[in-house]
């Protein structure tokens, strides 16, 4: 069977991945070898796992009882889909490839081949990079220069006490070395479970819905399921699951952008190029391909094996913490360094003079002592923690903006999501339920409310054409799709299956029947450009071509109209004009529905097809001459919870634009409906696409938006958006250059708005191929879950509900990770200060040599790095994040609120630490053994139970008073806090001379506690008397009328305007923007 394929040229072996266990190049084995080596590799992955399970029994079964013919090897294959072998699979042909898979284009594989496929060629798993094994992550944790360092003071500590001869010399290194290494082994933990969960959620957006033939019937399968050989159905929208050939169906645009780095789309067909890759996207029309190459062995695959070596995105906020986690460690060390010099230089000074009592046989354990102190203040000093606190802020939220209808697909992403602020939002299935209602038909120039009198009152010749039109011109699947899985699951685009719902209950008509015993002809696609899609059938001897569409686009097309006795008679210009308003005034989505029969001198072979149309009359094409029988109105709701989340918009200082292609009439509805626009909106908040167009773009006509790029007039752009709240009747390029033109604004720096003191960040909702080019310009492109999949596929955030509110529930968990992240900074940098002050005047100023001891400082480390990391990180997003408006991401992440917070909690805490150290005996009345040991023991309980403390006090960032608000939302925070201190008091009255500490009684104990949480009452006075001098920030949405005027003058136009001031008011109608 491989010479029906030709000799495979040598393929170069694929770049080897990280995991040990990898295929070898495809063609260095025999078939055989290839089954086996696929199947031991696919059973790593649970899923294919538990499908080679369902499957083994069948096989055998099969096996028993069927001889196949052999199937052609997969590297062969991969050869003929090399992108530059076209010749080759134009010589064999669709006919040639549907013969060579052994397959069927009308019925597929069946269930036994499907299985034997899978057995043979592997599944479709396209293999990410392996997150690193627990083992690699203790690896990389251990492989350390402090933690080396710690390593080494253990055995020295050793080596100096069985030198001195002491009974238990092994005690304090050993108890070192082991603390190390269970620090060492919950940070490993969580860099586990963090990895772990970023692969899971990655999981999740890379299995896909397909439709394949199976067993002669449309089928709703994962992309992985998708086996060599299967029938996929494409149409506008999809996503290839694999590599292929395109077997039937008219031409095909693709998207190949993401291949080749091409914005033109490319025309495909069986004839021709008929070679289509996964990782494109439809752009247009509608088709059938065989699969040749899966998972490992797509293109897809092959690129995803290149980049299996790479390092894994970081967000800007672990870039940022790790940049300064390094700055902070190389200053720890030098300080560290220089601090050991100079103490040691002191400690010999007093020595040699006789100022300070020490034998010179003690020498050596002063010094150690002081290196010791040295290595406390790099240990506490390096904010290793930092960098773990955001990634486990990003899993956790990454996790609950999951559970919460958010599907974040890259972690930068997510923490963006919370400096957005302006939304460009779609209307149908975002802003509304996107459950469309015919609520009313206009056929033969008569109203129907009533659908039920339809067949009684429409001449006969009108309802049987409607019913065909509305049937046949459609790639929408409701029945064949509902019969198969048995459940109410319907595909396609939401206004044909409205209008298919109401054929079935009222036209008496199978959609299904009716195409198949009428195939098309001709087709032309609907595209947001055309705004209309037309389909031309066969019936008997005659030919009919039946077009839907917006009704001005429709109404150009048609020269005639149906009148109530069903008379044809001409469409003069005032009866357009009538029909166009009648649309309008509905206020509702509006479908025109025409046909014509075709005349037999129309050849339609050499008619333009998807890609080959336009906008209007295209030369050459059947769209001309029509009938016009009639109109469909359709009703979509608005969501019950939008005009809420329109309000927490308007709260958190995020404007929000709807972009839309229904009518203006239609979507100021809409608008005032949710309350995004007034009862009686200003004129200059609602624009229409082709008038908005003209004036912010030099190439009205250009579709592209390169084109697009170069003639853009960002200062006419300025004059229009700060009051623009509806772009009705947009194409993509409409929604594209509103994109581009908010990005580009310069408008805040003339000081004259207070929309935003800083450049925009914008966010694109879309679910169709017609919002890619916005989604992809914008910072952050967000794709609903209902969507194409090729907008699923470019979108970095995916809302799983198809819900507006939940765009809201993404900025208020981004916000939150970046709060995450300051509330561990001022966390570690409180306790990081409160040490390093305590060390320098225990050391330098009373020479007491070891204020904590290496396993007392170690204990302090875990609970200030990994500790405190879960209980600040694992924080809910709360409602008040929506109060206060976005902040830049390049913004400091230290503030002026976070920098009171850090002086003052640090100077009371060192403060209270030194004289309860001093005052130790006076105070805590309790026997001892060792006063050293008790003062070190007052000292290391009292900074435990003060970073305790600060956790309480730094969960908030913006000057609340009321810290405790929220905190039982929060069990992991109180689990935490819980935990640290009953182990305190374990370590303490059980750890002995492990420890180096004296057991304390619990009255000393409710003392240490009292003052040590006395900062926290302090806090609370602190923040509570200054709290009605801190400025909120909370945002101000300026009057359109107001805003219009400033942006024109900011613009070159009325100079005399002056700069608002921080607290000018905006007029009494200020709020209706949103309400």
């Amino acid at each position: 069977m491989s010479s029906s394929l030709g000799e495979s040229s040598p393929q170069q072996k694929p770049k080897k991945m990280r995991q040990s266990k990898r295929r070898a190049s495809p063609d260095s084995r025999s078939s055989n070898d290839l089954e086996r080596t696929i199947y031991s590799s696919d059973m790593e992955n649970p899923f294919i796992a538990d499908t080679y399970l369902s499957i083994e029994k069948e096989m055998m079964e099969v096996s028993k009882r069927t001889f196949h013919e052999p199937l052609p090897p997969q590297h062969e294959l991969v050869n003929v889909m090399e992108r530059g072998n076209t010749e080759r699979r134009h010589q064999i042909g669709p006919e040639g490839f549907v013969k060579l898979m052994q397959t069927d284009i009308a019925n597929g594989l069946s269930e036994a081949e499907v299985a034997r496929r899978f057995a043979m060629y592997g599944s479709n798993y396209v293999p990410r990079r392996e997150p690193d094994t627990f083992w690699e992550v203790m690896w990389n944790n251990t492989n350390d220069l402090v933690v080396w360092l710690i390593f080494a003071a253990g055995l020295l500590a050793m080596g100096v006490n069985a030198a001195d001869r002491e009974e238990f010399w092994y005690v304090e290194g050993s108890s070192t070395i082991l603390t190390i290494c269970l620090v060492i082994m919950m940070s490993s933990c969580f860099e586990y479970f963090r990895e772990r969960q970023f692969a899971r959620l990655l999981q999740k957006t890379d299995d896909f819905k397909v439709v394949a033939v199976r067993s002669g019937e449309l089928t709703t399968i994962t992309a992985q399921s998708v086996v060599v050989g299967d029938i996929i159905y494409l149409e506008t929208g999809d996503v290839p699951p694999g590599d292929g050939i395109l077997v039937s169906g008219g031409a095909l645009d693709l998207d190949e952008s993401s291949l080749s780095g091409e914005s033109d789309n490319v025309e495909k067909r069986t004839d021709e190029d008929n070679g289509i890759y996964g990782g494109t996207n439809v752009a247009a029309g509608s088709g059938r391909m065989v699969v040749l190459c899966t998972g490992e062995f797509s293109i897809v695959g092959q690129i995803s094996k290149s980049l299996t070596d790479d390092e894994a995105e970081k967000s800007g906020l672990e870039a940022r913490l790790e940049e300064m986690a390094e700055l902070i460690g190389y200053t720890s060390l030098t300080c560290a360094a220089v601090f050991f010099v100079f103490v040691v230089i002191e400690f010999l000074i007093l020595a040699t003079t006789g100022l300070m009592d020490v034998q010179v046989k003690d020498y050596l354990d002063h010094i150690f002592e002081l290196f010791v102190c040295a290595l406390l203040l790099l240990i506490l000093g390096i904010p290793e923690g930092l960098p773990v606190a955001i990634s486990l802020t990003l899993v956790l939220g990454a996790k609950k903006m999951e559970a919460e209808n958010v599907l974040v697909k890259k972690p930068k992403k997510g923490e963006v999501m919370g400096t957005v602020t302006t939304i460009c939002t779609d209307k149908t299935g975002t802003l509304t339920t996107g459950i469309m209602t015919v609520k009313s038909l206009v056929f033969a120039d008569m109203e129907y409310t009533d659908l039920r009198s339809l067949e009684r009152k429409l001449p006969p010749s009108v309802y049987e054409h409607a019913g065909l039109g509305l049937a046949l011109n459609s790639t929408s699947r409701v029945s064949t799709l509902k019969y198969h899985l048995n459940r109410n699951e319907e595909s396609g685009n939401t206004t044909e299956r409205a209008l298919l719902r109401i054929l079935e209950e009222y036209f008496g008509l199978d959609f299904n029947t009716v195409r198949s015993q009428y195939p098309a002809v001709w087709r032309a696609q609907f595209s947001s450009s055309r705004k209309c899609s037309s389909i031309g059938i066969k019936m008997g001897d005659k030919r009919y071509l039946y077009t839907k569409g917006a009704p001005e686009v429709v109404l150009g097309l048609c020269e005639r109209y149906v009148e109530r006795d069903g008379k044809v008679v001409d469409l003069t210009k005032a009866k357009k004009k009538q029909f166009i308003s009648m649309a309008s005034e509905k206020a509702m989505r509006g479908i025109a529905i025409a046909f014509r029969e075709i005349p037999p001198s129309l050849n339609l072979e050499q008619c333009p097809r998807a890609s080959g149309l336009k906008a209007g009359k295209p030369e050459g094409s059947p769209e001309e001459d029509l009938t016009l029988l009639g109109f469909a109105f359709i009703q979509d709701p608005v969501r019950a919870d939008v005009p809420k989340a329109l309000r927490d918009c308007k709260r958190a200082g995020v404007n929000v634009i709807m972009v839309t292609g229904d009518s203006k009439s239609t979507a100021v509805a809409v608008a005032k409906e949710c309350g995004l626009l007034p009862l009686n909106p200003p004129t200059d908040a609602i624009l229409e696409g082709p008038r908005f167009r003209k004036m912010v773009s030099k190439t009205v006509d250009s579709d592209k938006p390169e084109d697009a790029d170069g003639a853009f007039d960002q200062m006419a752009f300025d004059q229009i958006w700060p009051t623009l709240r509806v772009l009705a009747r947009s194409s993509p390029i409409d929604k594209y250059l509103l994109v581009k033109g908010l990005m580009g604004s310069q408008l805040y720096e003339s000081g004259l708005l207070d929309i935003h003191n800083d450049r925009q960040v914008v966010a694109v909702t879309g679910d169709g191929v017609n919002d890619i080019a916005a989604m992809n310009k914008a910072n952050v492109g967000v794709a609903m879950g209902g969507g194409q999949q090729a907008a699923i596929e470019v979108a970095e955030v995916v809302l799983t509900d198809d819900n507006f509110s939940s765009c809201v529930t993404g900025i208020k968990w981004g916000r939150n990770i970046r709060d995450a992240a300051c509330k561990f900074i001022q966390f570690q940098i409180c306790i990081t200060a409160v040490f390093v002050m305590f060390l320098i005047v225990q050391v330098v100023l009373f020479m007491n040599t070891l204020p904590l001891t290496l396993l007392q400082s170690l204990w302090l480390n875990l609970v200030q790095d990994t500790l405190g990391a879960l209980a600040l990180a694992s924080d809910s997003a709360s409602e008040t994040l929506l109060k206060r408006r976005p902040i830049n991401e390049d913004a400091p992440l230290v503030g002026e609120i976070m920098k009171k917070n850090i002086v003052t909690q640090s100077l009371f805490q060192t403060t209270s630490l030194i004289v309860v150290t001093a005052m130790s005996t006076t105070i805590f009345q309790d026997l001892y053994a060792d006063e050293e040991a008790f003062n070190r023991t007052i000292s290391f309980s009292m900074m435990v139970l003060q970073t305790l403390a600060n956790q309480f006090c730094m969960r908030k960032i913006e000057g609340e008073y009321n810290f405790f608000s929220g905190i039982l939302k929060n069990p992991w925070f109180v689990f935490v806090s819980a935990f640290e201190l009953c182990l305190q008091v374990v370590i303490v009255n059980t750890g002995g001379s492990v420890f180096g500490v004296e057991e304390l009684s619990w009255y000393s104990w409710g003392k240490l506690i009292t003052i040590s949480f006395a900062g926290v009452w302090a806090w609370y006075l602190v923040c509570n008397a200054g709290y009605w001098y801190y400025k909120t920030g909370s945002f101000r949405v300026p009057d359109i009328k107001d805003a219009s005027a400033h942006s024109k003058a900011a613009a070159g136009g009325d100079a005399s305007l002056q700069p608002m001031s921080a607290g000018a008011t905006y007029g009494s109608t200020a709020h209706e923007i949103y309400v």
